[in-house]
């Protein structure tokens, strides 16, 4: 589970190539925030307000069902059921050029990593990568502190060490 980084995916891909790549999913966390962060830039509304609140109701409105449509997008049960989605997608919001053109270029290539009709592998319902951000920020803080401009060497020592240790005492 990664973010949504195709530099991130490019050294996976690289570090493990062919056979051996794992599986590699997005973070709908991560994935959703860039969807919803382009949806207020490429999506508006239909009406011909002038600039006014008005406007702005009627562009919130679009982007919140140009999002419900990508979850429907995402949401899909098999590739078969996520091509007719992706078709009524288009059709629906090809007013919005450059909102397809975003969805195409940057999601659909990518859509065995973060379409359900795709993520058929058992993974324990675990859609994010949250928890390992927590437990990420949870050793910068509470472990290393200061520590941070040490070799590999120490830091595998001190992981083995001490964060290990307490890992084995609250959970066993």
């Amino acid at each position: 589970m990664i973010d949504c980084s195709t530099t991130e995916l490019s050294a996976i891909r690289q570090a493990f190539p062919g056979p051996l790549t794992p599986d590699v999913f997005f973070c709908d966390w991560h994935m959703l925030k860039a969807v919803t962060a382009s949806s207020k830039l490429k999506v508006k509304g239909e009406g011909n307000y002038p600039k006014g609140a008005l406007r702005i109701q009627d562009n919130q409105k679009a982007q919140k069902e140009a999002r419900s449509d990508f979850l429907l997008l995402m949401n899909a049960h098999d590739p078969q059921s996520f091509d007719e989605e992706l078709r009524k997608f288009m059709e629906r919001w090809r007013r919005c050029e450059d909102w397809t053109t975003y969805i195409q270029t940057f999601w659909v290539p990518y859509k065995k990593m973060w379409a359900r009709a795709w993520r058929q592998q058992p993974h324990k319902g675990v859609n994010t990568n949250n928890y390992i951000e927590s437990w990420h920020n949870q050793l910068k803080t509470l472990y290393l502190g200061l520590m941070r401009k040490q070799g590999v060497d120490v830091l595998l020592w001190f992981l083995l060490r001490q964060c290990l240790q307490d890992y084995h005492t609250s959970e066993l």
